[in-house]
Protein backbone atom coordinates (compact mmCIF):
# COMPACT_ATOMS: atom_id res chain seq x y z
CA UNK A 1 0.00 0.00 0.00
CA UNK A 2 1.04 3.23 -0.98
CA UNK A 3 0.43 6.70 0.74
CA UNK A 4 -2.12 8.60 -0.63
CA UNK A 5 -0.80 12.24 -1.27
CA UNK A 6 -1.81 14.95 0.66
CA UNK A 7 -4.65 16.84 -0.17
CA UNK A 8 -3.54 20.42 0.21
CA UNK A 9 -5.72 23.33 0.51
CA UNK A 10 -6.95 25.84 -2.02
CA UNK A 11 -5.90 28.50 -0.86
CA UNK A 12 -3.91 29.70 2.34
CA UNK A 13 -3.52 32.89 3.85
CA UNK A 14 -0.45 34.95 5.64
CA UNK A 15 -1.21 36.64 8.21
CA UNK A 16 1.50 39.73 9.82
CA UNK A 17 2.10 42.92 11.70
CA UNK A 18 5.71 43.03 11.08
CA UNK A 19 6.50 45.58 9.07
CA UNK A 20 9.44 44.10 7.39
CA UNK A 21 7.96 41.28 5.83
CA UNK A 22 4.43 42.79 5.10
CA UNK A 23 4.39 42.69 1.63
CA UNK A 24 4.23 39.10 1.75
CA UNK A 25 0.76 39.02 3.53
CA UNK A 26 -2.29 37.78 1.82
CA UNK A 27 -4.18 34.95 -0.10
CA UNK A 28 -2.20 32.47 -1.41
CA UNK A 29 -3.12 29.95 -4.49
CA UNK A 30 -1.97 26.39 -5.31
CA UNK A 31 -0.58 26.24 -8.33
CA UNK A 32 1.11 23.02 -8.15
CA UNK A 33 0.92 19.96 -5.67
CA UNK A 34 3.45 18.17 -6.56
CA UNK A 35 6.04 20.36 -4.99
CA UNK A 36 3.77 21.79 -3.72
CA UNK A 37 3.23 25.86 -4.77
CA UNK A 38 1.60 28.57 -3.54
CA UNK A 39 1.47 31.90 -4.98
CA UNK A 40 -0.22 35.27 -3.90
CA UNK A 41 -3.21 36.03 -5.66
CA UNK A 42 -1.99 37.62 -9.05
CA UNK A 43 1.35 39.00 -7.41
CA UNK A 44 4.98 37.01 -7.81
CA UNK A 45 5.60 36.08 -4.38
CA UNK A 46 5.90 32.34 -3.71
CA UNK A 47 5.19 29.89 -0.58
CA UNK A 48 6.73 26.17 -1.58
CA UNK A 49 8.16 23.39 -0.17
CA UNK A 50 12.24 23.64 -0.40
CA UNK A 51 14.58 20.78 0.58
CA UNK A 52 14.95 22.17 3.99
CA UNK A 53 11.39 22.83 4.75
CA UNK A 54 9.05 25.59 3.79
CA UNK A 55 10.25 28.43 2.04
CA UNK A 56 8.79 32.26 0.51
CA UNK A 57 10.51 33.76 -2.30
CA UNK A 58 9.89 36.51 -4.94
CA UNK A 59 11.47 34.58 -7.21
CA UNK A 60 10.66 31.38 -9.83
CA UNK A 61 13.71 29.38 -8.77
CA UNK A 62 10.73 27.79 -6.56
CA UNK A 63 11.39 24.05 -5.29
CA UNK A 64 14.99 24.51 -6.02
CA UNK A 65 16.76 26.07 -3.06
CA UNK A 66 15.79 27.88 -0.02
CA UNK A 67 14.01 30.87 -0.55
CA UNK A 68 16.01 34.03 -0.48
CA UNK A 69 13.57 35.69 2.22
CA UNK A 70 12.13 34.06 4.29
CA UNK A 71 12.39 30.24 5.57
CA UNK A 72 11.16 27.80 7.94
CA UNK A 73 13.02 24.24 9.14
CA UNK A 74 11.49 21.46 9.93
CA UNK A 75 9.55 18.40 8.27
CA UNK A 76 6.05 19.88 8.32
CA UNK A 77 2.91 18.73 5.59
CA UNK A 78 1.54 21.86 5.96
CA UNK A 79 3.43 25.47 6.69
CA UNK A 80 0.25 26.44 8.88
CA UNK A 81 0.79 27.98 12.37
CA UNK A 82 -1.59 25.11 14.44
CA UNK A 83 0.55 22.60 12.47
CA UNK A 84 4.27 23.59 12.62
CA UNK A 85 5.66 24.58 15.69
CA UNK A 86 9.08 26.16 14.07
CA UNK A 87 9.78 29.74 13.23
CA UNK A 88 9.86 31.80 10.35
CA UNK A 89 13.17 33.68 9.99
CA UNK A 90 15.09 35.40 7.63
CA UNK A 91 16.93 33.54 5.42
CA UNK A 92 19.78 36.43 5.14
CA UNK A 93 20.49 36.90 8.56
CA UNK A 94 17.85 33.97 10.14
CA UNK A 95 16.36 36.94 12.12
CA UNK A 96 12.90 35.34 13.64
CA UNK A 97 9.77 37.39 11.97
CA UNK A 98 6.36 37.26 13.21
CA UNK A 99 4.36 35.39 10.97
CA UNK A 100 1.02 33.18 10.92
CA UNK A 101 -0.06 31.25 7.62
CA UNK A 102 -4.15 29.49 8.37
CA UNK A 103 -5.94 27.71 5.79
CA UNK A 104 -8.43 30.37 4.02
CA UNK A 105 -12.10 28.52 3.33
CA UNK A 106 -12.70 28.00 -0.59
CA UNK A 107 -14.84 31.48 -1.02
CA UNK A 108 -18.44 31.94 -1.76
CA UNK A 109 -20.05 34.78 -3.62
CA UNK A 110 -23.11 36.30 -3.77
CA UNK A 111 -25.11 37.68 -6.47
CA UNK A 112 -25.07 40.90 -5.81
CA UNK A 113 -22.43 43.47 -4.22
CA UNK A 114 -23.50 46.66 -2.94
CA UNK A 115 -21.22 49.85 -2.99
CA UNK A 116 -22.16 52.74 -0.68
CA UNK A 117 -20.64 55.23 1.04
CA UNK A 118 -20.47 55.83 4.73
CA UNK A 119 -21.01 59.43 5.53
CA UNK A 120 -21.40 62.32 2.94
CA UNK A 121 -21.50 61.36 -0.46
CA UNK A 122 -18.95 63.26 -2.59
CA UNK A 123 -19.90 64.09 -6.29
CA UNK A 124 -16.73 62.22 -7.99
CA UNK A 125 -17.90 58.88 -6.23
CA UNK A 126 -21.57 58.96 -7.11
CA UNK A 127 -21.16 57.27 -10.75
CA UNK A 128 -19.53 54.28 -8.48
CA UNK A 129 -22.80 53.49 -5.79
CA UNK A 130 -25.33 51.13 -6.64
CA UNK A 131 -25.49 47.28 -6.90
CA UNK A 132 -23.04 45.09 -9.30
CA UNK A 133 -24.70 41.97 -10.35
CA UNK A 134 -22.87 38.44 -11.14
CA UNK A 135 -22.00 37.80 -14.79
CA UNK A 136 -21.55 34.27 -15.92
CA UNK A 137 -17.93 34.57 -16.76
CA UNK A 138 -15.04 34.65 -14.98
CA UNK A 139 -12.23 36.62 -15.16
CA UNK A 140 -8.64 35.12 -14.42
CA UNK A 141 -10.89 32.30 -12.26
CA UNK A 142 -12.47 35.06 -10.49
CA UNK A 143 -15.97 36.42 -10.93
CA UNK A 144 -17.15 39.46 -12.73
CA UNK A 145 -20.14 41.75 -11.30
CA UNK A 146 -21.67 44.32 -13.39
CA UNK A 147 -23.60 47.36 -12.06
CA UNK A 148 -27.28 47.64 -13.09
CA UNK A 149 -26.73 50.35 -14.99
CA UNK A 150 -24.53 48.68 -16.71
CA UNK A 151 -21.51 51.29 -17.16
CA UNK A 152 -18.73 50.00 -14.76
CA UNK A 153 -17.59 46.49 -13.61
CA UNK A 154 -16.36 45.04 -10.41
CA UNK A 155 -13.26 42.28 -10.71
CA UNK A 156 -9.62 41.16 -9.18
CA UNK A 157 -7.56 43.15 -11.59
CA UNK A 158 -4.33 41.48 -13.03
CA UNK A 159 -2.17 43.10 -9.88
CA UNK A 160 -4.86 41.55 -7.51
CA UNK A 161 -6.45 44.30 -6.32
CA UNK A 162 -10.36 44.38 -6.58
CA UNK A 163 -11.20 47.52 -8.75
CA UNK A 164 -14.18 49.11 -10.07
CA UNK A 165 -13.61 50.37 -13.32
CA UNK A 166 -15.80 51.17 -17.08
CA UNK A 167 -14.19 47.57 -18.08
CA UNK A 168 -11.87 44.80 -17.82
CA UNK A 169 -8.77 46.21 -19.00
CA UNK A 170 -4.81 45.97 -17.52
CA UNK A 171 -4.91 50.01 -17.10
CA UNK A 172 -5.71 52.07 -14.26
CA UNK A 173 -9.54 51.90 -12.90
CA UNK A 174 -11.60 54.40 -10.92
CA UNK A 175 -11.46 52.75 -7.81
CA UNK A 176 -9.26 50.01 -6.23
CA UNK A 177 -8.90 48.37 -3.13
CA UNK A 178 -6.28 47.85 -0.88
CA UNK A 179 -4.45 45.57 0.46
CA UNK A 180 -3.64 43.41 -2.74
CA UNK A 181 -4.54 39.30 -2.79
CA UNK A 182 -8.02 39.42 -1.11
CA UNK A 183 -9.96 36.43 -1.97
CA UNK A 184 -13.39 38.92 -2.00
CA UNK A 185 -13.48 42.77 -2.30
CA UNK A 186 -12.33 43.78 1.19
CA UNK A 187 -14.63 46.35 3.34
CA UNK A 188 -12.24 48.09 5.26
CA UNK A 189 -12.11 51.59 4.59
CA UNK A 190 -8.76 51.07 2.37
CA UNK A 191 -10.43 51.63 -0.75
CA UNK A 192 -8.99 54.76 -2.97
CA UNK A 193 -10.22 56.56 -6.20
CA UNK A 194 -8.09 57.55 -8.99
CA UNK A 195 -7.78 61.31 -9.20
CA UNK A 196 -7.50 61.95 -12.81
CA UNK A 197 -6.72 66.07 -12.30
CA UNK A 198 -3.67 65.06 -10.34
CA UNK A 199 -2.75 61.58 -11.96
CA UNK A 200 -2.18 60.08 -9.26
CA UNK A 201 -4.69 57.79 -6.37
CA UNK A 202 -6.18 59.19 -3.34
CA UNK A 203 -7.22 57.35 -0.50
CA UNK A 204 -11.14 56.82 -0.06
CA UNK A 205 -12.26 55.90 3.41
CA UNK A 206 -15.75 56.13 3.07
CA UNK A 207 -16.50 53.62 0.48
CA UNK A 208 -17.99 51.06 1.73
CA UNK A 209 -18.02 47.14 -0.58
CA UNK A 210 -20.16 44.38 0.95
CA UNK A 211 -22.92 41.57 -0.17
CA UNK A 212 -26.35 42.72 -0.94
CA UNK A 213 -28.16 42.36 2.60
CA UNK A 214 -31.49 40.66 1.41
CA UNK A 215 -34.10 42.47 3.22
CA UNK A 216 -36.49 40.13 5.72
CA UNK A 217 -39.60 41.50 4.89
CA UNK A 218 -41.37 44.84 3.17
CA UNK A 219 -44.08 46.98 3.99
CA UNK A 220 -46.19 49.03 1.21
CA UNK A 221 -47.93 51.77 2.17
CA UNK A 222 -50.02 54.62 0.01
CA UNK A 223 -49.44 57.80 1.39
CA UNK A 224 -50.64 60.01 -1.13
CA UNK A 225 -53.78 62.20 -1.89
CA UNK A 226 -55.75 61.20 -5.18
CA UNK A 227 -58.82 59.28 -4.38
CA UNK A 228 -59.12 57.49 -7.31
CA UNK A 229 -55.34 55.35 -6.46
CA UNK A 230 -56.46 55.57 -2.55
CA UNK A 231 -59.91 53.41 -3.79
CA UNK A 232 -58.22 51.30 -6.20
CA UNK A 233 -55.24 50.49 -3.75
CA UNK A 234 -57.85 49.84 -0.87
CA UNK A 235 -59.72 47.65 -3.28
CA UNK A 236 -57.08 45.12 -4.07
CA UNK A 237 -55.75 45.33 -0.66
CA UNK A 238 -52.42 46.00 -1.64
CA UNK A 239 -50.89 47.57 1.38
CA UNK A 240 -49.39 45.44 4.51
CA UNK A 241 -46.31 43.24 4.79
CA UNK A 242 -45.08 41.19 2.34
CA UNK A 243 -42.55 38.69 3.76
CA UNK A 244 -39.42 36.76 2.27
CA UNK A 245 -40.56 33.46 0.94
CA UNK A 246 -37.88 30.46 0.35
CA UNK A 247 -38.60 30.74 -3.43
CA UNK A 248 -36.51 32.75 -5.82
CA UNK A 249 -37.19 34.58 -9.00
CA UNK A 250 -34.77 36.25 -11.42
CA UNK A 251 -32.38 35.84 -8.74
CA UNK A 252 -33.37 37.44 -5.54
CA UNK A 253 -36.29 36.33 -2.96
CA UNK A 254 -40.20 36.03 -3.73
CA UNK A 255 -41.91 37.96 -1.08
CA UNK A 256 -45.94 37.06 0.14
CA UNK A 257 -48.28 39.28 1.77
CA UNK A 258 -48.86 38.26 5.25
CA UNK A 259 -52.99 38.75 5.13
CA UNK A 260 -55.19 37.58 2.71
CA UNK A 261 -55.67 38.23 0.21
CA UNK A 262 -52.41 36.29 -1.61
CA UNK A 263 -50.40 39.00 -3.49
CA UNK A 264 -46.66 38.59 -4.34
CA UNK A 265 -44.23 41.50 -4.91
CA UNK A 266 -41.66 40.04 -6.78
CA UNK A 267 -38.85 40.24 -9.69
CA UNK A 268 -40.97 40.18 -12.93
CA UNK A 269 -39.20 38.67 -16.17
CA UNK A 270 -39.13 41.83 -17.54
CA UNK A 271 -36.97 43.12 -14.79
CA UNK A 272 -39.28 45.25 -13.20
CA UNK A 273 -40.57 45.08 -9.27
CA UNK A 274 -44.09 44.16 -9.23
CA UNK A 275 -47.06 43.43 -6.91
CA UNK A 276 -49.42 40.68 -8.16
CA UNK A 277 -51.49 37.89 -7.68
CA UNK A 278 -49.91 35.52 -10.02
CA UNK A 279 -45.95 35.49 -11.00
CA UNK A 280 -47.51 36.95 -14.37
CA UNK A 281 -46.77 40.54 -15.96
CA UNK A 282 -49.98 40.18 -17.42
CA UNK A 283 -51.50 40.27 -14.03
CA UNK A 284 -49.89 43.05 -12.56
CA UNK A 285 -50.99 45.59 -10.33
CA UNK A 286 -48.47 47.66 -10.14
CA UNK A 287 -44.94 48.18 -10.96
CA UNK A 288 -41.85 49.81 -11.02
CA UNK A 289 -39.89 50.58 -13.71
CA UNK A 290 -36.52 49.42 -12.60
CA UNK A 291 -33.06 48.36 -13.56
CA UNK A 292 -32.13 45.18 -12.36
CA UNK A 293 -31.83 46.48 -8.82
CA UNK A 294 -31.99 43.52 -6.32
CA UNK A 295 -34.84 45.49 -4.11
CA UNK A 296 -36.94 48.22 -5.47
CA UNK A 297 -35.37 51.68 -5.54
CA UNK A 298 -36.32 54.35 -3.38
CA UNK A 299 -36.31 57.36 -6.02
CA UNK A 300 -38.26 55.75 -8.51
CA UNK A 301 -42.06 56.08 -8.74
CA UNK A 302 -44.56 53.37 -8.85
CA UNK A 303 -47.37 52.97 -11.36
CA UNK A 304 -50.59 51.50 -10.40
CA UNK A 305 -53.02 50.03 -12.89
CA UNK A 306 -56.69 52.09 -12.96
CA UNK A 307 -58.54 50.53 -15.22
CA UNK A 308 -56.68 49.56 -18.56
CA UNK A 309 -54.13 51.96 -17.82
CA UNK A 310 -51.20 52.44 -15.84
CA UNK A 311 -50.89 55.79 -13.92
CA UNK A 312 -47.19 56.95 -11.91
CA UNK A 313 -47.66 57.90 -8.71
CA UNK A 314 -45.37 59.30 -6.22
CA UNK A 315 -47.62 58.06 -3.71
CA UNK A 316 -46.91 54.49 -3.34
CA UNK A 317 -44.08 53.97 -0.66
CA UNK A 318 -42.16 50.36 0.01
CA UNK A 319 -39.78 50.45 2.44
CA UNK A 320 -37.28 47.42 3.54
CA UNK A 321 -37.21 46.05 6.94
CA UNK A 322 -35.40 43.53 8.66
CA UNK A 323 -32.68 43.86 6.67
CA UNK A 324 -29.89 41.28 7.86
CA UNK A 325 -27.32 43.05 9.90
CA UNK A 326 -24.56 44.27 7.93
CA UNK A 327 -20.61 42.81 8.39
CA UNK A 328 -18.56 44.72 10.75
CA UNK A 329 -16.09 46.99 8.44
CA UNK A 330 -12.61 46.17 9.67
CA UNK A 331 -11.06 49.68 9.62
CA UNK A 332 -7.24 50.46 9.99
CA UNK A 333 -5.56 53.39 10.93
CA UNK A 334 -6.18 55.80 8.37
CA UNK A 335 -2.29 57.45 9.41
CA UNK A 336 -0.68 54.63 8.45
CA UNK A 337 -2.39 54.07 5.28
CA UNK A 338 -0.36 54.29 1.99
CA UNK A 339 -1.71 55.48 -1.00
CA UNK A 340 0.35 53.88 -3.36
CA UNK A 341 0.77 50.44 -3.56
CA UNK A 342 4.33 48.34 -2.99
CA UNK A 343 5.82 48.71 -6.60
CA UNK A 344 4.94 52.12 -6.42
CA UNK A 345 6.75 52.83 -3.56
CA UNK A 346 9.32 50.51 -4.55
CA UNK A 347 9.98 53.10 -7.89
CA UNK A 348 10.04 55.90 -5.27
CA UNK A 349 12.37 54.56 -3.36
CA UNK A 350 14.63 53.82 -6.40
CA UNK A 351 14.18 57.28 -7.89
CA UNK A 352 14.75 58.72 -3.80
CA UNK A 353 17.79 57.59 -3.67
CA UNK A 354 19.18 58.14 -7.63
CA UNK A 355 18.75 62.09 -6.73
CA UNK A 356 20.18 61.21 -3.74
CA UNK A 357 23.28 59.57 -5.29
CA UNK A 358 23.42 62.30 -8.51
CA UNK A 359 23.29 65.38 -5.61
CA UNK A 360 26.10 63.69 -3.34
CA UNK A 361 28.14 62.96 -6.46
CA UNK A 362 28.37 66.75 -7.71
CA UNK A 363 28.57 68.18 -4.29
CA UNK A 364 32.10 65.73 -3.93
CA UNK A 365 32.78 67.04 -7.31
CA UNK A 366 32.41 70.56 -7.24
CA UNK A 367 34.52 70.18 -3.77
CA UNK A 368 37.88 68.64 -5.80
CA UNK A 369 37.51 71.29 -8.81
CA UNK A 370 37.49 74.27 -6.20
CA UNK A 371 40.62 72.27 -4.44
CA UNK A 372 42.25 71.91 -7.42
CA UNK A 373 41.73 75.18 -8.74
CA UNK A 374 42.92 77.03 -5.16
CA UNK A 375 45.88 74.57 -5.34
CA UNK A 376 47.22 75.84 -8.94
CA UNK A 377 46.97 79.20 -7.81
CA UNK A 378 50.12 81.34 -7.89
CA UNK A 379 51.34 81.22 -4.06
CA UNK A 380 51.65 84.91 -2.73
CA UNK A 381 54.38 86.22 -1.45
CA UNK A 382 55.61 84.95 2.11
CA UNK A 383 55.20 88.20 4.56
CA UNK A 384 58.15 88.93 6.43
CA UNK A 385 58.55 87.52 9.38
CA UNK A 386 59.88 90.17 12.28
CA UNK A 387 61.85 88.88 15.49
CA UNK A 388 60.41 87.53 17.89
CA UNK A 389 62.54 87.71 21.49
CA UNK A 390 60.46 84.93 23.13
CA UNK A 391 60.73 82.32 20.58
CA UNK A 392 63.96 82.98 19.43
CA UNK A 393 65.62 84.15 16.05
CA UNK A 394 63.44 83.99 12.87
CA UNK A 395 65.71 82.09 11.20
CA UNK A 396 65.91 79.32 13.86
CA UNK A 397 62.00 78.78 14.30
CA UNK A 398 60.23 79.81 10.89
CA UNK A 399 62.08 77.17 8.87
CA UNK A 400 60.11 76.98 5.60
CA UNK A 401 61.92 73.71 4.26
CA UNK A 402 62.00 71.42 7.64
CA UNK A 403 58.81 72.77 9.43
CA UNK A 404 56.23 73.41 7.17
CA UNK A 405 53.06 71.24 7.22
CA UNK A 406 52.79 69.42 3.96
CA UNK A 407 49.40 68.53 2.52
CA UNK A 408 49.85 64.70 2.05
CA UNK A 409 46.18 63.49 0.94
CA UNK A 410 46.15 60.68 -0.95
CA UNK A 411 42.71 61.56 -1.61
CA UNK A 412 43.39 63.76 -4.14
CA UNK A 413 46.56 62.83 -5.49
CA UNK A 414 49.36 65.14 -6.22
CA UNK A 415 49.32 68.13 -7.46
Amino acid sequence: LTDKPLAYPQYLEILTNDSSVKEFSGSYQIIDRDLPVYQKLRVNNFLYKSESGWSIDNKSNIGIEDGQILQMDGDCNLPTTGNCTNKWKKSENKVPVDLTIIIAPNPTYPDYYEVTVQGEVQERIKPLLGYYKRQPDLYMDFPVYENTNKTLVLYLDIVGQWTINSKITDRKGLARSRPKAKLKPPNNCLWQFWKETAMSWENDFSIVVEPFAVPESYSIEYTGDDEKIQRVFEKNNIGGKYVKDFITHKYVPLYSKEERPLLYLYKSDSGSWSVSSFLSDKMQLMYQDGKEDPKPAENILWNIKLGNKFVSTPGIVVTAEQELRKNERECGPEENVSIYSEEENNQFVIIFTSITIIVIVAIVSGTIVVIIYLRQRKPEEEPKIEKNEYYGEDDDYYDEQNNRVEDNNDYYGSI
